[in-house]
């Protein structure tokens, strides 16, 4: 980095080096798991809201409230850990948590996926819009 950059910002990048020497060696992968936890999670959600379209406004509902569900336990959950058990172990246990979330909702939407696909093949369901086929 330029020192022109860093001139002024000595201290702020002192105590920023001091809390990054703090961390458990593997706290800088909490991101990265956390990451593809919910790229997961965002995924089955994507899957159901897909359904909504094919089988019913009840399935963007319940990627609405996946998504709430998500949005409003985990920052708790977080929180709650981590004074708890700690900084680390409480990370640690949110992260976990947040990859069972994602699993169980990768299992609905799979289901989904595979009653779509059997429906499909089974019924004859074509491609082709309702409204173009009357």
């Amino acid at each position: 980095m330029p020192p022109e950059l860093v001139k002024g910002q000595e201290q702020a990048i002192a105590q920023a080096k001091a809390v990054f020497a703090q961390l458990a060696w593997w706290s800088p992968f909490m991101g990265m798991w956390e990451r593809l936890s919910t790229q997961v999670f965002q995924i089955a959600a994507t899957i159901l809201v897909w359904q909504s379209f094919r089988a019913g406004a009840k399935w963007f509902w319940l990627a609405v409230a996946a998504h709430f569900g998500a949005d409003f336990i985990f920052p708790l959950l977080h929180h709650h850990t981590q004074r708890w058990l700690g900084m680390d172990f409480g990370s640690l246990v949110t992260e976990f948590g947040i990859t069972i979330y994602a699993a169980i909702w990768a299992y609905v939407a799979w289901r989904c996926l595979k009653v779509a696909n059997s429906m499909q093949e089974g019924e004859g369901i074509g491609d082709e819009h309702p409204a173009e086929n009357p």
